[in-house]
């Protein structure tokens, strides 16, 4: 995960350079050109990590005030019987959590749509984090409904070249470079 937050915008960033460049251009000089943005890339991963955890804690607190009544005495109570904890949990009805599932679901795929051409502002708008972030959420706003079947088309993807290790040598350079003609034709409308 940490992998994903701080090197793969800054290699997204170099294919997509790569994908414009003149002919001369080596894959090598485009990855330089991408990394020396890496301490705003880092600071951005930085951001968005805090927004994952932040995500994260709606989940606990959620998950709290759903079961937290429940939960709290049956753990006292099977502190030293394992099995029997488990068992107790089965008897739990869970299908209250299963909305707050869905709607944390719609949540991180609604911060993934407004932020995720972040990246790309940060190096060719040559903006601040909070400026790329302020950047992304106005353009993803804006272009709400042209981003979300781009953005579900993105987890597909990313699903897929997390599942199949093989596909992702493949799918990887297509999605990323998906992302950099997403974010050219955005900047085209936006002006």
């Amino acid at each position: 995960m940490v992998s994903s937050i701080f090197l793969l915008p800054m290699l997204y960033v170099g294919l997509g350079t790569l994908a414009e460049a003149e002919a001369g251009l080596h894959f090598t000089q485009a990855l330089r050109l991408a990394l020396s943005a890496w301490p705003r890339m880092a600071a951005l991963g930085a951001v968005i990590l805090l927004l994952l955890l932040l995500a994260s804690v709606v989940l606990g607190v959620s998950l709290s005030a759903l079961y937290g009544d429940e939960l709290l005495p049956m753990a006292t109570k099977y502190q030293d019987k394992p099995e029997e904890f488990a068992r107790a949990l089965i008897s739990i009805d869970w299908t209250q959590s299963a909305f707050g599932l869905a709607a944390l679901g719609l949540l991180g795929l609604a911060l993934t749509n407004l932020l995720w051409m972040a990246p790309m502002a940060l190096v060719y708008r040559n903006l601040g984090v909070f400026a790329a972030l302020k950047w992304s959420l106005v353009l993803g706003r804006s272009q709400f409904a042209f981003l979300l079947p781009a953005a579900l088309l993105w987890s597909v993807l990313s699903v897929m070249s997390a599942t199949l290790f093989g596909l992702s040598i493949i799918l990887w350079p297509i999605t990323a470079l998906f992302h950099f003609f997403c974010f050219r034709e955005l900047n085209k409308r936006a002006g």
